[in-house]
């Protein structure tokens, strides 16, 4: 690449944050939502959050049902905030958090691919924009938040 092509890109540098939130926050919501919604479209407010609670049991995890409405919380409404750009260096190290436990207390033993390679490129992008923050166009600079 061109030193002149690489000074145009960089001009653009903070926008980076903009696609990586939109894919991020689709990603999240698209899980998130049969977590609150429950699977089917006429499950009833917080179905799908007993099934979650039901596998953290199985698992394990203490506190089940608080845990499966801390992941649901974080999953869905941090999509959503990533997709506003608010808050972006929070959720997104929420969001990272989920997916270590995830990846660690599920996906590690079913190997990289087709285990947990998904969840550490989720949580990788979310670390990204946990550092990088969530560009101009985003609430998080209307709001002067850092």
């Amino acid at each position: 690449m061109s030193s002149k092509a690489a000074e145009q890109l960089a001009k653009y540098q903070g926008w980076a944050a903009l696609p990586l939130r939109a894919m991020l926050a689709a990603s999240f919501i698209a899980h998130g939502r049969p977590k609150v919604y429950g699977s089917s479209a006429d499950a009833k407010f917080g179905a799908g959050v007993a099934d979650v609670a039901e596998l953290l049991r199985a698992q394990g995890t203490p506190a089940p049902r608080l845990m499966a409405w801390v992941v649901t919380l974080v999953e869905y409404g941090g999509g959503f905030a990533l997709a506003l750009g608010l808050c972006t260096r929070l959720v997104a190290l929420l969001l990272a958090f989920t997916m270590l436990v995830a990846i660690g207390q599920v996906k590690f033993r079913q190997g990289f691919v087709g285990g947990y390679e998904y969840d550490l490129s989720l949580l990788a992008a979310c670390l990204a924009l946990a550092i990088s923050g969530g560009g101009p166009l985003s609430l998080d600079r209307a709001l002067h938040l850092p």
